[in-house]
């Protein structure tokens, strides 16, 4: 699992969920960071943020995309 929050505590909250249902996760703050990630590694799913402080959440779909087409993006957002 891909987990894309640049708040730090939620992040942590996250990861820490995922792993105690047996999913292991990888957390990026930007959505440079998040393409990095999935450049380097495939992930089953990303938990993408929609602020971030580099790009809308939106936006960093397309770029995420491009290294897994198939993963499924659940948005996380407070708007």
């Amino acid at each position: 699992t891909l987990v894309v929050e640049d708040e730090r505590e939620l992040a942590r909250s996250i990861k820490r969920l995922l792993l105690g249902i047996g999913l292991p996760s990888d957390v990026a703050r930007t959505r440079e960071e998040a393409v990095g990630l999935a450049t380097s590694a495939s992930y089953d799913v990303v938990v993408l943020d929609r602020r971030l402080p580099d790009e809308d959440g939106l936006q960093a779909i397309p770029k995420l995309r491009r290294h897994g087409p198939d993963v499924p993006i659940l948005m996380l957002t407070a708007l």
